[in-house]
């Protein structure tokens, strides 16, 4: 009831169940796909394509481009997001690259180099290329 902001914040992003994570002692080299949520504590080089949401911790870091339904940054991302609904840079958070959502976050002190585009309904738009199309 009386809880901090932060307090209140980590429990909006650990509502969502994560089914993968990447613990803060491993590093994935390789694109990751899935139907659930995924966290990234430690490093990740790769794409990432998820029905769910991502969540980068503060210790995270991820390169690649980046597909999924909402997506907050706590450490660093480095390509480009496309998110159905909602991305979120928190105050320590670093994302280096385009992003397309229906919502913005960006706290105070978070740091955002790229593009940013707002759409209301999902378009195609030629940021995320999908690979399997001849």
């Amino acid at each position: 009831m009386f809880g901090s902001k932060e307090a209140k914040k980590e429990n909006a992003i650990n509502s969502d169940v994560i089914e993968t994570i990447i613990g803060l002692n491993s590093e994935v080299e390789g694109s990751v796909m899935s139907k659930g949520s995924v966290r990234v504590d430690g490093k990740l080089h790769g794409d990432v394509v998820i029905e769910g949401n991502l969540v980068v911790g503060d210790q995270g870091f991820l390169t690649g481009n980046v597909k999924a339904k909402n997506v907050v940054v706590a450490g660093e991302l480095n390509g480009n997001v496309l998110a159905k609904e909602k991305i979120e840079i928190n105050k320590a958070g670093r994302l280096n690259g385009d992003i397309v959502s229906k919502f913005i976050v960006i706290e105070d002190g978070a740091k955002f180099t790229g593009h940013c585009k707002m759409e209301k309904e999902e378009q195609k738009t030629p940021l995320l290329k999908e690979n399997n199309k001849k």
